[in-house]
């Protein structure tokens, strides 16, 4: 399920004509390419380990600021929690 619109061509124009030395350090040279793949793909297969239900609540007591969606959620996480292990288990197998 998609969550956003794909880029406008304009914003697309402006991306490609960003200076990515400016965005980070690690883009600075190119002596370090593979650096900088290596960076890249970590970034594309970063997983988070809670839903963002679950990360609202950090902040505060544990009691406080618990919305009904979030006790859901750990509820949820707790009730299948042998399973989201096995699909890591074999998202990790497959790396």
């Amino acid at each position: 399920m998609k969550t956003r619109n794909a880029p406008s061509a304009n914003a697309v124009k402006r991306a490609k004509g960003l200076d990515l030395t400016k965005l980070h350090p690690i883009f600075a040279s190119n002596s370090q390419l593979l650096t900088q793949f290596n960076f890249i793909e970590q970034l594309k297969s970063f997983r988070p380990k809670h839903t963002i239900l679950e990360e609202d609540g950090k902040n505060g007591t544990k009691q406080e600021r618990k919305s009904q969606a979030q006790l859901a959620m750990e509820e949820k996480r707790r009730a299948d929690q042998e399973k989201i292990t096995m699909r890591h288990k074999k998202r990790n197998a497959k790396s």
